[in-house]
Protein backbone atom coordinates (compact mmCIF):
# COMPACT_ATOMS: atom_id res chain seq x y z
CA UNK A 1 0.00 0.00 0.00
CA UNK A 2 2.92 2.25 1.03
CA UNK A 3 4.52 1.59 -2.52
CA UNK A 4 0.99 2.57 -4.12
CA UNK A 5 1.20 5.78 -1.96
CA UNK A 6 4.67 6.45 -3.12
CA UNK A 7 3.85 5.99 -6.80
CA UNK A 8 0.62 8.16 -7.05
CA UNK A 9 2.38 10.83 -5.03
CA UNK A 10 -0.03 10.54 -2.36
CA UNK A 11 -3.49 10.71 -4.70
CA UNK A 12 -6.05 8.18 -3.67
CA UNK A 13 -9.87 7.20 -4.57
CA UNK A 14 -12.35 8.27 -1.87
CA UNK A 15 -14.33 5.96 -0.16
CA UNK A 16 -17.08 8.61 -0.05
CA UNK A 17 -18.04 8.58 -3.92
CA UNK A 18 -20.89 6.00 -2.95
CA UNK A 19 -22.92 9.06 -1.39
CA UNK A 20 -22.42 11.24 -4.17
CA UNK A 21 -23.80 7.95 -6.11
CA UNK A 22 -26.60 7.52 -3.44
CA UNK A 23 -27.79 11.15 -3.90
CA UNK A 24 -28.10 11.25 -7.72
CA UNK A 25 -29.95 7.76 -8.31
CA UNK A 26 -32.40 8.70 -5.31
CA UNK A 27 -33.05 12.04 -7.18
CA UNK A 28 -33.95 9.99 -9.98
CA UNK A 29 -36.27 8.08 -7.86
CA UNK A 30 -38.09 10.79 -5.90
CA UNK A 31 -37.27 13.80 -7.87
CA UNK A 32 -39.37 16.08 -5.95
CA UNK A 33 -37.63 14.94 -2.49
CA UNK A 34 -34.08 16.14 -3.18
CA UNK A 35 -33.12 19.41 -3.00
CA UNK A 36 -29.71 20.44 -5.07
CA UNK A 37 -27.74 22.09 -2.10
CA UNK A 38 -28.21 18.80 0.03
CA UNK A 39 -26.74 16.50 -3.03
CA UNK A 40 -23.21 15.56 -2.13
CA UNK A 41 -20.63 16.97 -3.91
CA UNK A 42 -18.41 14.66 -6.54
CA UNK A 43 -14.71 14.31 -4.80
CA UNK A 44 -13.12 11.11 -6.05
CA UNK A 45 -9.51 12.01 -5.23
CA UNK A 46 -7.77 13.29 -2.45
CA UNK A 47 -4.55 12.86 -0.51
CA UNK A 48 -3.49 10.10 1.43
CA UNK A 49 -4.78 6.53 3.11
CA UNK A 50 -7.03 8.59 5.28
CA UNK A 51 -9.16 10.16 2.37
CA UNK A 52 -9.11 6.69 1.08
CA UNK A 53 -10.78 4.62 4.04
CA UNK A 54 -10.91 7.07 6.99
CA UNK A 55 -12.17 4.63 9.35
CA UNK A 56 -9.61 1.95 8.96
CA UNK A 57 -7.42 5.14 9.35
CA UNK A 58 -8.45 5.78 12.60
CA UNK A 59 -8.91 2.15 13.82
CA UNK A 60 -5.09 1.67 13.16
CA UNK A 61 -3.61 4.95 14.96
CA UNK A 62 -5.65 4.26 17.71
CA UNK A 63 -6.14 0.26 17.97
CA UNK A 64 -3.53 -1.10 15.49
CA UNK A 65 -6.17 -2.46 14.17
CA UNK A 66 -6.33 -3.40 10.47
CA UNK A 67 -10.07 -3.37 8.94
CA UNK A 68 -9.04 -4.08 5.38
CA UNK A 69 -7.20 -7.21 6.76
CA UNK A 70 -10.46 -8.55 8.22
CA UNK A 71 -12.32 -7.94 5.23
CA UNK A 72 -10.19 -9.36 3.14
CA UNK A 73 -11.08 -13.16 4.99
CA UNK A 74 -14.86 -12.31 4.49
CA UNK A 75 -14.74 -10.97 1.10
CA UNK A 76 -12.91 -14.13 0.31
CA UNK A 77 -15.48 -16.27 1.38
CA UNK A 78 -18.21 -14.34 0.05
CA UNK A 79 -16.75 -15.07 -3.54
CA UNK A 80 -16.41 -18.63 -2.29
CA UNK A 81 -20.10 -18.85 -1.51
CA UNK A 82 -20.74 -17.85 -4.97
CA UNK A 83 -19.12 -20.54 -6.51
CA UNK A 84 -21.70 -22.78 -4.33
CA UNK A 85 -24.62 -24.52 -6.50
CA UNK A 86 -27.41 -21.72 -7.47
CA UNK A 87 -30.08 -21.41 -10.19
CA UNK A 88 -30.01 -18.22 -12.23
CA UNK A 89 -32.87 -16.54 -10.01
CA UNK A 90 -31.03 -17.28 -7.06
CA UNK A 91 -27.50 -16.25 -7.96
CA UNK A 92 -29.16 -12.77 -9.25
CA UNK A 93 -30.95 -13.03 -5.77
CA UNK A 94 -27.72 -13.50 -3.86
CA UNK A 95 -26.08 -10.11 -5.59
CA UNK A 96 -28.24 -8.26 -5.75
CA UNK A 97 -29.10 -8.37 -1.50
CA UNK A 98 -25.19 -8.43 -1.01
CA UNK A 99 -25.16 -4.99 -3.08
CA UNK A 100 -27.90 -3.83 -1.03
CA UNK A 101 -26.19 -4.82 2.38
CA UNK A 102 -22.58 -3.32 0.85
CA UNK A 103 -24.32 0.28 0.57
CA UNK A 104 -26.62 -0.39 3.52
CA UNK A 105 -25.13 2.24 6.12
CA UNK A 106 -24.81 5.26 3.32
CA UNK A 107 -27.96 4.33 2.06
CA UNK A 108 -29.68 5.27 5.55
CA UNK A 109 -27.65 8.08 5.92
CA UNK A 110 -28.46 9.15 2.53
CA UNK A 111 -32.32 8.42 3.30
CA UNK A 112 -32.35 10.42 6.71
CA UNK A 113 -30.48 13.54 5.22
CA UNK A 114 -33.37 13.82 2.47
CA UNK A 115 -36.00 12.34 4.68
CA UNK A 116 -37.06 9.65 2.77
CA UNK A 117 -37.92 6.66 4.62
CA UNK A 118 -37.09 2.87 4.36
CA UNK A 119 -40.63 1.84 3.93
CA UNK A 120 -40.95 4.32 0.59
CA UNK A 121 -38.02 3.00 -0.79
CA UNK A 122 -39.28 -0.72 -0.46
CA UNK A 123 -42.69 0.38 -1.74
CA UNK A 124 -40.93 0.76 -5.00
CA UNK A 125 -40.91 -3.16 -5.82
CA UNK A 126 -37.95 -5.53 -6.07
CA UNK A 127 -37.81 -4.70 -9.67
CA UNK A 128 -37.37 -0.88 -8.91
CA UNK A 129 -34.83 -1.28 -6.04
CA UNK A 130 -32.87 -3.26 -8.08
CA UNK A 131 -32.72 -0.92 -11.44
CA UNK A 132 -31.97 1.59 -7.88
CA UNK A 133 -28.38 0.07 -7.16
CA UNK A 134 -28.45 -0.51 -11.00
CA UNK A 135 -27.90 3.01 -11.06
CA UNK A 136 -25.29 3.37 -8.60
CA UNK A 137 -22.19 2.89 -11.12
CA UNK A 138 -19.62 1.48 -8.58
CA UNK A 139 -22.42 -1.36 -7.39
CA UNK A 140 -23.43 -1.76 -11.09
CA UNK A 141 -20.06 -2.84 -11.76
CA UNK A 142 -19.43 -4.77 -8.61
CA UNK A 143 -22.19 -6.59 -9.32
CA UNK A 144 -21.17 -7.47 -12.95
CA UNK A 145 -17.51 -8.64 -11.23
CA UNK A 146 -19.52 -10.87 -8.31
CA UNK A 147 -22.02 -12.19 -11.61
CA UNK A 148 -18.80 -13.29 -13.77
CA UNK A 149 -16.68 -14.62 -10.75
CA UNK A 150 -19.51 -16.95 -9.81
CA UNK A 151 -19.79 -18.29 -13.74
CA UNK A 152 -16.32 -19.44 -13.68
CA UNK A 153 -15.50 -22.23 -11.52
CA UNK A 154 -11.96 -22.36 -12.09
CA UNK A 155 -11.15 -19.11 -10.75
CA UNK A 156 -9.35 -18.89 -7.47
CA UNK A 157 -9.41 -16.18 -4.75
CA UNK A 158 -6.21 -13.91 -5.02
CA UNK A 159 -5.00 -12.05 -1.55
CA UNK A 160 -5.55 -8.44 -4.20
CA UNK A 161 -8.97 -9.60 -5.01
CA UNK A 162 -10.58 -7.62 -2.64
CA UNK A 163 -8.92 -4.59 -3.32
CA UNK A 164 -9.35 -4.88 -6.82
CA UNK A 165 -13.00 -5.09 -6.85
CA UNK A 166 -13.46 -2.29 -4.41
CA UNK A 167 -10.89 0.28 -5.72
CA UNK A 168 -9.85 -0.56 -9.06
CA UNK A 169 -13.69 -1.12 -9.67
CA UNK A 170 -13.77 2.19 -8.92
CA UNK A 171 -11.30 3.81 -10.79
CA UNK A 172 -12.65 1.73 -14.46
CA UNK A 173 -16.26 3.93 -13.23
CA UNK A 174 -14.53 7.59 -13.36
CA UNK A 175 -11.17 6.84 -14.39
CA UNK A 176 -9.91 7.11 -17.98
CA UNK A 177 -7.61 4.59 -17.94
CA UNK A 178 -7.02 1.80 -15.55
CA UNK A 179 -3.83 -0.48 -15.58
CA UNK A 180 -5.06 -3.78 -13.64
CA UNK A 181 -4.14 -7.86 -13.88
CA UNK A 182 -5.42 -10.44 -16.56
CA UNK A 183 -7.82 -11.85 -14.43
CA UNK A 184 -10.08 -8.91 -13.56
CA UNK A 185 -9.50 -7.18 -16.76
CA UNK A 186 -11.34 -10.26 -18.35
CA UNK A 187 -13.76 -10.13 -16.15
CA UNK A 188 -14.93 -6.83 -16.77
CA UNK A 189 -15.75 -7.27 -20.69
CA UNK A 190 -17.83 -10.34 -20.29
CA UNK A 191 -21.60 -10.00 -21.32
CA UNK A 192 -20.85 -6.94 -23.21
CA UNK A 193 -20.41 -4.30 -20.13
CA UNK A 194 -18.83 -1.28 -20.76
CA UNK A 195 -17.47 1.04 -18.50
CA UNK A 196 -15.48 4.67 -18.81
CA UNK A 197 -12.16 3.24 -18.36
CA UNK A 198 -9.97 2.06 -21.04
CA UNK A 199 -8.50 -1.08 -19.52
CA UNK A 200 -5.06 -2.19 -20.02
CA UNK A 201 -2.82 -4.66 -18.60
CA UNK A 202 0.25 -4.02 -18.99
CA UNK A 203 2.38 -0.79 -18.12
CA UNK A 204 3.88 -0.76 -21.89
CA UNK A 205 0.27 -0.84 -22.92
CA UNK A 206 -0.34 2.52 -21.12
CA UNK A 207 3.19 3.96 -22.68
CA UNK A 208 1.93 3.43 -26.23
CA UNK A 209 -1.12 4.81 -25.52
CA UNK A 210 -0.28 7.90 -23.45
CA UNK A 211 2.26 8.51 -26.59
CA UNK A 212 -0.63 8.13 -28.97
CA UNK A 213 -2.44 11.24 -26.98
CA UNK A 214 0.52 13.19 -26.98
CA UNK A 215 0.71 13.01 -30.73
CA UNK A 216 -3.17 13.61 -31.41
CA UNK A 217 -2.87 16.59 -29.04
CA UNK A 218 0.06 18.13 -30.59
CA UNK A 219 -0.78 21.24 -33.02
CA UNK A 220 -1.30 20.41 -36.52
CA UNK A 221 1.55 21.61 -38.43
CA UNK A 222 -0.46 24.01 -41.19
CA UNK A 223 1.05 24.83 -44.68
CA UNK A 224 1.83 28.49 -45.32
CA UNK A 225 1.30 30.03 -48.77
CA UNK A 226 4.69 30.48 -51.00
CA UNK A 227 4.73 33.98 -52.07
CA UNK A 228 6.57 34.85 -55.52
Amino acid sequence: MDLMLDISDGLTLSSDMIFCELDQALQRVFPSRIKEDAMTPFNLLGYGWQHADPLNALLTQLFGIDRIGSAEGSFARGLAELKTPLSEEQRENVLYSRAMSSVREPLVNALARHGISISELRSLGEARVRSFLDDLPSVRLDIHLHRQWSKNRTLRVQRNDAYDFVYVGQALTYCDVVVTEKQLADLVHRDGFTCRAKVMTSLAELQSWLKAQQVRASPRLTAQPTIN
